[in-house]
């Protein structure tokens, strides 16, 4: 878990597309095995939105999280949704998530590899 009061800029924003950069600074609670610990830590990510479609968007985001207290210790995150629209409230999608962690649990591997398909409702 983690909570991060980051800022964000708008590099560039077309009608169709969208760039964003964010970074600040965090704070991670975590638990690995029966350890849980807290830290502060450096995060920064940056964000592109693209229409494909009247419904369809592609979202790509890539981010990294560090121990501020040691830079070799971090988290690399990469994500890529495509997502279109039923109606206004719901919508499918299709996620491909990749994390890299220089510090996994034990018996983990350093990289995870996920792809969802869900149903999402906005409320």
């Amino acid at each position: 878990m983690a909570f991060a009061p980051y800022f964000g800029w708008l590099v560039f924003e077309t009608e169709t597309s969208q760039l964003t950069v964010e970074g600040g600074p965090s704070v991670v609670a975590e638990q690995k095995g029966r350890q849980e610990r807290a830290f502060l830590a450096t995060y920064a990510a940056v964000k592109a939105e693209h229409q494909l479609g009247e419904r369809t968007q592609l979202v790509g985001e890539l981010s990294w999280l560090s121990k501020a207290a040691d830079f070799k210790s971090y988290i690399i995150t990469s994500e890529l949704r495509v997502e279109h629209a039923l109606s206004e409230r719901l919508s499918l999608q299709l996620v491909g998530r990749s994390s890299y962690d220089t510090d996994p649990a034990e018996n983990s591997g350093r990289h995870d590899l996920q792809v969802v398909s869900a149903l999402a409702v906005r409320f």
